[in-house]
């Protein structure tokens, strides 16, 4: 929830709303923040693991970047998608 919020205040603020993404530019400016958006996640989700000991130490870089990897792919798959299949004509 935290890094839809942030994402979507950046995004906001950046591109305007409501993001028609109907120009590259405010594609291009979605396709470079979406990684840094889901630095959010990995990191928060992935602290409060090692935290409560669920994950080691010495695996948190691998499980970090596997996590990233993950929810950076998704935003960028999931995100159109959803919003093609929601927007209006």
């Amino acid at each position: 929830m935290t890094q839809a919020a942030i994402a979507g205040t950046v995004l906001r603020r950046t591109i305007g709303y409501p993001a028609a993404f109907d120009n590259p530019s405010d594609i291009l400016v979605f396709l470079l923040l979406a990684p840094i958006f889901c630095l959010t996640s990995a990191t928060i989700s992935l602290g409060g693991l090692w935290t409560l000991g669920a994950v080691e130490l010495h695996n948190l870089p691998m499980n970090w970047t596997t996590w990233w990897l993950g929810d950076t792919l998704g935003v960028l798959i999931a995100l159109p998608l959803m919003l093609i299949l929601g927007g209006e004509p």
